[in-house]
């Protein structure tokens, strides 16, 4: 049988324990809730927004957050696009949504580059996944931060995103066989719009860097 608890120890051990800011605890729940919010977005509207063909949205909607619930930082990323997402369809409300945006997406970056260190056998599809995410991340920041979302200086934008890519290319090659034969397969395989069959083949973001930087 238990033993039976001191309720004189329970009371000191409870009024030792130091006391959480009222300001905190309220900032803390209404981060709780737009977290709820920009999840249930992303399954229910902004995964939609991902690709194409059918095959591209079920990665995105399945695959890539199935990787966030064991690591984090693909979590933070998953929030960091809705978050984008909401601020470029909600005009109004678009700093507030960009605020959570960047809060997500710098969360989510620390993890990711201790991460991007060291990649192995074991982390190379979160790390993977991250790098699809901040790939988008790159591609529509500018574009929802800007006036009239017109991007001020979009070739230097661009060469920024195609210099970031050579560089996740760089780290993730190695491991590019694994995600062909994953469910990441539809998001890394060479053709990207109606099949291998369609005449108009679009080569992996990956593979193409190369030739033009």
């Amino acid at each position: 049988m238990d033993a039976a608890y001191n309720t004189t120890d329970i009371a000191i051990s409870t009024s030792s324990l130091p006391t959480v800011d009222q300001s905190f605890d309220a900032a803390l729940a209404d981060l709780r809730h737009h977290d709820f919010e920009l999840m249930h977005h992303y399954f229910t509207a902004a995964y939609l927004t991902m690709g194409l063909q059918d095959e591209l949205r079920i990665v995105w909607k399945n695959a890539i957050p199935q990787q966030g619930y064991d690591h984090p930082f693909v979590m933070h990323g998953i929030m960091a696009i809705s978050a984008l997402h909401k601020a470029y369809l909600l005009y109004d409300k678009a700093d507030t949504y960009l605020t959570l945006s960047a809060y997500h997406y710098t969360r989510g970056q620390a993890e990711f580059r201790r991460n991007l260190l060291a990649v192995t056998e074991g982390n190379c599809k979160p790390v993977f996944c991250f790098s699809l995410i901040l790939i988008v991340y790159m591609c529509a920041a500018p574009v929802t931060r800007s006036p009239r979302h017109i991007i001020e200086d979009p070739i230097q934008t661009t060469l920024e995103l195609f210099l970031v890519c050579r560089g996740l290319r760089a780290v993730t090659e190695p491991y590019y066989d694994r995600a062909l034969k994953s469910d990441l397969y539809p998001l890394v395989r060479t053709s990207w719009l109606t099949g291998d069959d369609d005449p108009l083949k679009i080569p992996s973001v990956f593979l193409s860097i190369p030739m033009y930087v």
